[in-house]
């Protein structure tokens, strides 16, 4: 019977080491797998850094056209505000010197006047443009009315 209890010993220490030997795999498997994860983690977190930076680049650079393209249409309505201007007082001046005094007049020009309106300023032309042609001031005073022929 000696043999029994040595050989049901034997089996107790194999099955043990084998458990020992199994959670320690799994053990040493979790740790890698941890370290696998927090790596990767890092890896997408630079790779999102990284794309976040190329989109504030992008957003930068669309406003920077944004701000260019603005400013030249500003200036390009200037010129054309001045050439309209120049036209209407060639216009005005021809009118005044071949014109007889019988002839309805043409009014002023532009030069007189602002090119852009103030707040306050748009503000009555919006309340101008809401009144109907008898009901305005402009009605009044044919010079006040701009480019017009009749």
């Amino acid at each position: 019977m000696e043999r029994a209890g040595t050989r049901g010993a034997g089996l107790d220490t194999a099955m043990a080491s084998q458990l020992g030997i199994g959670a320690l795999l799994l053990a040493g498997g979790a740790a890698l797998g941890w370290l696998v994860g927090r790596r990767s983690r890092g890896v997408r977190a630079l790779a999102l850094r990284a794309e976040l930076d190329q989109a504030r680049e992008r957003l930068a650079s669309y406003q920077d056209q944004v701000e260019k393209h603005f400013g030249q249409t500003s200036e390009l309505f200037g010129d054309l505000t001045r050439q309209y201007s120049a036209v209407w007082d060639h216009l005005a001046e021809g009118a005044r010197e071949l014109c007889s005094e019988h002839s309805p007049a043409i009014g002023r020009g532009f030069s007189d006047r602002p090119l852009l309106l103030t707040p306050s300023a748009e503000k009555g032309a919006e309340e101008g443009a809401v009144k109907g042609p008898e009901e305005s001031p402009a009605a009044e005073d044919p010079e006040s009315q701009g480019p017009s022929v009749a």
